[in-house]
């Protein structure tokens, strides 16, 4: 695990890690998500491997999820307090941002 940045204010504190998101200890991880927050790969396969498929089944209890708004689930084994699952995405690259309806 490598950090890559540290920012703190107030009583706030992101550290930007790289490495397996499985591994690390911390208040919450992220998974970017599909919608209906169904595991399709990626990060999302890792943190139900690592933590519980019952990370899955609690996050779709709340779907679909929309732009903006996110899903907070229990850890499993996870050495996290919390999973964040928001909402990403796909971008079919080139430089402009993609058009959102």
């Amino acid at each position: 695990m490598r950090h890559v940045l540290r920012s703190s204010r107030d009583s706030i504190s992101i550290n930007l890690v790289l490495g397996d998101v499985t591994d690390i200890t911390s208040d919450v991880i992220a998974n970017p998500a599909n919608k209906y927050l169904v595991v399709g790969g990626g990060v999302a396969t890792a943190i139900k491997k690592k933590g519980s498929v019952e990370i899955e089944i609690k996050a779709r209890r709340h779907t679909p999820i929309e732009i903006g708004r996110a899903v907070i689930t229990m850890t499993g084994k996870l050495k996290c307090r919390a999973v964040i699952h928001a909402l990403t995405i796909k971008h079919s690259g080139g430089r402009s941002t993609p058009k959102h309806k």
